[in-house]
């Protein structure tokens, strides 16, 4: 993770802490995406972040005094994504390895330091993530309609099925609630949380967009798509008002000629 990207993750979580800073109920945020979301930086990458003036201050709030990464204090994360070709479900206080393996972060690691520095009262984090997914198919939300293939998927057989259309937003959706389904529930992650106290959705970060931008066919609906997505996910999780952040990596830099994602992008 560069320099750029680890300072986002913090701006980001300001722009959401805004919203909910005051009230006793469990702040719950949900980061989902594909790969990125996933996460690949090692922790061995951070020492890089004291390269730069402007950023080597960050270093104080990532590593303890034996330079090693620190881990929340109240902050919690649980996460259900791939490793191995199998199903994986990861949970605990933030800190690393939930990334693609043990030694590695998401931006579930910056967001939820942030977060519960920031707050003084516990945090949940529900991260699904799942590498090489679109928007078009794989997350697909039901108000976008069944899936039109392009005439070049006709022609190479590549049509999805009905099932594989849409999974992993089902998947997303399903975790999230199969996590807030009760006090009980929420206890297996968070120890000390208490039903009485009850929980909100206080943002979504959705951080995904690789396999869309590389087909033609898919970033030209990207803008639609993440549009019913908003929806759809606000509705199916009974949030009408949940913020969302749409994380961009910034593929191809400033090149007129290469930004493809551009077309896609939500408005």
């Amino acid at each position: 993770m560069n320099q750029g990207r680890f300072l986002s993750l913090f701006g980001l979580a300001a722009f959401l802490l805004q919203v909910n800073v005051i009230g006793h109920p469990l702040k719950v945020y949900i980061l989902a995406g594909q790969s990125n979301m996933q996460g690949s930086a090692h922790k061995k990458t951070f020492a890089a972040i004291g390269d730069d003036p402007k950023t080597a201050p960050l270093l104080e709030e990532i590593l303890d005094a034996d330079g090693e990464p620190v881990e929340a204090h109240n902050g919690w994360v649980v996460c259900r994504t791939n490793r191995g070709g199998e199903q994986v479900t990861l949970d605990g206080k933030v800190k690393v390895g939930y990334g693609f393996d043990d030694e590695r972060i998401g931006p579930e690691y910056g967001f939820g330091l942030y977060m519960d520095r920031s707050l003084e009262e516990p945090v949940l984090i529900i991260k699904t993530a799942w590498g090489g997914k679109s928007l078009a198919i794989d997350f697909r939300p039901p108000g976008a309609g069944p899936y039109l293939p392009s005439e070049v998927e006709k022609e190479k057989g590549r049509v999805p099925t009905q099932e594989a259309t849409g999974y992993y937003y089902r998947q997303m959706i399903a975790f999230i609630k199969e996590t807030l389904k009760d006090g009980a529930s929420i206890r297996k992650v968070v120890p000390e949380y208490q039903e009485s106290d009850g929980y909100e959705l206080s943002g979504f970060v959705w951080f995904q967009g690789w396999n869309d931008m590389c087909n033609r066919h898919h970033i030209s609906q990207y803008t639609d798509n993440m549009i019913h997505f908003i929806v759809d996910v606000r509705r199916d999780l009974e949030s009408p008002k949940l913020p969302f952040i749409v994380g961009v990596l910034g593929v191809y830099g400033t090149d007129p000629e290469s930004r493809r994602f551009d077309k896609g992008l939500p408005v």
